[in-house]
């Protein structure tokens, strides 16, 4: 490692270590603040701040930084992650072009308008019964703390640690919603039977397996609101992000994992032919089109939302900490408790590349391994590969441009890749097919 990097980190370190005591100070957190991953989300995932701390942490950057953010759309940006502080407190770019030169070829509509997909591979269960806390409280990593009709992101885990699971929890009255992604669906009911025998043997709960009464997908885009609320009705506008309504005998859950405005609609069999008809019926003059897993991964690729079908890293490697309360009892706690004690030596960062690259693939600086391609993909909406890369800790920080693999060189970045029209899109004022002024989507 040359002198000038090794200064650019040690700075960057240093950077961070300030912007995490002043998260912790100014939203008065209780965590250390060696527990904030550097790439946590600050609104809606990760530290989940609201408008009113979002103040907190603009008047904090000023007094301890002497940094001002006047402009509502640097401010957006600047607001999206703690790295994303640190790259404002830097003042260094770290959006290269990429492949020099790159024209982006036309964005996926889940980018520019909406668009729908199956959710074959996500598994709807309904848990019910006086135990049904204690069997999810232990088969999930997080603190089941949540109001009626509000949903949070946690993981089921195996033994050792590793994810076997991602999932959304929310509370419906009496009992709880699971929607699971990953395993099968008969591996998901063994897995929750497994954990049960072994952790909490006398809860008396029911698993019922929502696919069998009902279909379940997902609309994505800076529009979507507009079709989901022209389906539903108007009480759409007013979900906030992670929580669930039920409107005309259809569960609408707002989340998503595109960086846009998502919903998952959890629909009836008796009614699906019906409610799919209409859905595209009104889809057609936002231009709705139909989506996929690829697309959905893409998307969740550039935007620094975890999918379990792009890595089976730990969640220490992969900046989920967030999600894991290792001060209660559940399936693989120990294992990560085992790894807290020894240190992560890798932790995943995002990345730009010049050319193409195959996960698994060593990365190098100055002859040197120091990490593995963990996924990579072409983006459409910037004409360049991106990707998520395993690397040494001392190295997993944005901006380090000398990295190669397959003779491609990477640049790390500060994730997300792109600036997403729904950061910027409002529905008291914007439709799809009115008059945008809107920021464009990559800012070089």
């Amino acid at each position: 490692m040359d002198s000038e990097l090794k200064a650019y980190l040690a700075r960057r370190e240093e950077v961070l270590a300030k912007i995490r005591r002043m998260l912790v100070v100014s939203l008065n957190l209780r965590r250390r603040p060696e527990d904030i991953d550097p790439d946590t989300a600050l609104f809606g995932t990760g530290l989940s701040i609201d408008s009113i701390d979002a103040v907190e942490i603009i008047v904090a950057l000023e007094i301890e930084f002497g940094v001002k953010l006047p402009d509502p759309v640097e401010r957006r940006r600047a607001l999206r992650s703690v790295n994303a502080l640190v790259d404002l407190v830097m003042q260094q770019p770290v959006s290269p072009r990429g492949r020099e030169g790159a024209a982006p070829s036309k964005p996926h509509p889940i980018r520019t308008s909406c668009a729908v997909t199956k959710l074959d591979h996500v598994h709807p269960l309904r848990i019910s019964g006086p135990g049904v806390l204690d069997l999810l409280d232990v088969a999930t990593t997080s603190r089941l703390f949540v109001r009626e009709n509000q949903i949070l992101q946690t993981l089921l885990l195996g033994a050792d640690g590793r994810p076997f699971a991602d999932a959304f929890v929310g509370l419906d009255e009496d009992s709880w919603l699971l929607f699971a992604e990953g395993p099968s669906r008969p591996a998901l009911l063994e897995h929750l039977q497994s954990v049960r025998a072994r952790h909490a043997p006398d809860a008396d709960a029911t698993v019922t397996d929502l696919r069998d009464t009902h279909e379940l997908w997902g609309v994505d885009g800076p529009f979507a609101w507009e079709l989901v609320s022209q389906l539903l009705g108007p009480e759409v506008l007013g979900a906030p992000y992670l929580s669930f309504l039920t409107l005309r005998e259809v569960v609408c859950v707002r989340a998503g994992k595109t960086g846009e405005y998502g919903y998952m609609l959890l629909v009836p069999k008796p009614r699906a032919a019906e409610v799919w008809a209409k859905l595209l019926e009104l889809g057609a003059p936002l231009d709705l089109a139909q989506g996929d897993l690829a697309a959905l991964d893409l998307c969740a690729l550039e935007n620094w939302h975890y999918s379990i079908r792009l890595t089976s890293l730990f969640p220490d490697e992969l900046q989920l900490r967030w999600r894991i309360d290792l001060a209660k009892r559940f399936e693989g706690a120990e294992a990560l408790k085992a790894r807290a004690a020894q240190g992560v030596a890798r932790r995943v960062t995002c990345f730009v590349a010049s050319g193409p690259l195959e996960p698994g693939a060593a990365l190098a600086l100055n002859g040197a391994e120091v990490g593995t391609v963990v996924a990579a993909a072409l983006s459409p909406t910037r004409g360049d590969w991106v990707g998520w890369a395993s690397l040494d800790v001392a190295l997993a920080a944005p901006g380090v441009s000398a990295l190669t693999a397959q003779d491609v060189t990477l640049t790390t970045v500060s994730p997300p890749l792109i600036d997403n029209r729904s950061l910027f899109v409002d529905p008291r004022k914007h439709s799809y097919r009115g008059e945008q002024e809107l920021p464009p989507l990559v800012s070089r």
